[in-house]
Formats: structure tokens, sequence, C-alpha cells
């Protein structure tokens, strides 16, 4: 008999203290040695640690020729398409 079936499988674990309680990580150790102190502040060191920063003075000359083309594209530009090969994936060439 599964849990569903027999409802005093839940009242068991919950008397027996046997449940099973989700551990929320709230503290990380920040760049500069102290310790996050609440969610809000734990989840802005992992994002401001895995989201790369985008610096111009890290552009490519491929990056800095096609930024404005990106920026502010042209009317043809936006309806301009590029015929797929036929193949049996669109990754295949």
């Amino acid at each position: 008999m599964t849990w569903c079936a027999n409802p005093w499988n839940a009242v068991y674990k919950l008397a027996s203290n046997k449940t099973k309680r989700s551990q929320t990580m709230t503290t990380l150790q920040k760049p500069d040695g102290s310790l996050t102190s609440d969610l809000n502040e734990t989840l802005k060191v992992m994002i401001d640690h895995l989201s790369p920063n985008d610096k111009q003075s890290d552009d490519t000359d491929h990056h800095k020729e096609s930024g404005p083309y990106l920026q502010n594209p042209s009317e043809q530009q936006m309806t301009e398409t590029t015929p797929l090969q036929k193949s049996k994936t669109p990754y295949t060439t």
C-alpha cells in the first residue's frame, strides 16, 4: 500500500519526526571572505559570479563590427532571411 492509499503513513511520519525537510542554501562565502546573510544576497552573489561582465573593452573586432548592426537593424535587415539547406537536422552541415 502506498502512502496515498494509506493516509496514516503521512501521520506516522509526522508523529515520528521522520519527514524529510528541504534545505535551502542561504550562505555562501563572498569574494571578500565574508558570508552572505540571507537568500537574496546569496542569489546576488551567485548571479554575479556565474554571469560574465559585458565590457566593451573586451570585445573582439568581430563584436565591434556587429554591434551597431544588432543595436539598430534596418527594416531590410530585419526582413532578410537565409534559406536553410535541406538536411536531416538544422545543425547538420
